[in-house]
């Protein structure tokens, strides 16, 4: 029981509007020093997928919303700064990209839901888990990079609200959200 506690301590699940703050980046690395030279930030924002089911579950699953989770596992957060409003524009940082994962994640559930019928192989998910986890990450590098490491507050801060823009477009795609099904167009005689 204290195991679980400890990793749940550990790791927090998105939610809307949730902010981390500086003290969420608990690697041991982590620090504010004067004397830095050089500054590093490494996020624990990731994807969770993963499902346990019979084959006849899965024959007849086609929503994965719930077995898709963004998480933020804050041992494996780093921010190293030579002061605090560094620290402060790598946090801003950190909260983009924990949005920025849900929104990927919202992007993995769609695709799932569009692509999942009664006769995939289990594995059919590997191609586009895999295409969506390489374009996450390919924007996390670019706004990372385009940003340095949130110090452009003002371009941040306009990435981040079309990112939240997007969340809101997919809410059919929540983790506890039902996709509304397509109705047939039943052609008239």
């Amino acid at each position: 029981m204290a195991i679980l506690n400890v990793f749940a301590q550990d790791q927090l699940e998105w939610k809307p509007n949730q902010k981390l703050q500086l003290t969420d980046f608990k690697s041991p690395q982590s620090k504010v020093d004067p004397s830095m030279n050089n500054l590093l930030y490494l996020t624990g924002a990731q994807m969770e997928f993963s499902y346990q089911m019979t084959v006849a579950e899965f024959t007849f699953t086609k929503n994965f919303n719930n077995r898709v989770k963004t998480v933020f596992r804050k041992s494996s957060s780093t921010i190293i700064a030579n002061d605090s409003t560094n620290a402060q524009h790598m946090v801003a940082l950190g909260n983009y990209e924990f949005d920025l994962v849900e929104l990927y994640s919202r992007k993995l559930r769609k695709a799932l839901y569009e692509n999942k019928n009664a006769f995939s192989d289990a594995r059919f998910f590997q191609p586009i888990h895999e295409k969506i986890n390489d374009a996450l990450n390919q924007k996390r590098n670019e706004v990372s990079t385009v940003s340095d490491l949130g110090r452009k507050a003002d371009y941040l801060q306009k990435e981040h609200e079309l990112v939240l823009k997007e969340i809101e477009e997919l809410a059919d795609f929540a983790i506890d959200a039902k996709p509304k099904k397509k109705k047939k167009n039943k052609a008239k005689k």
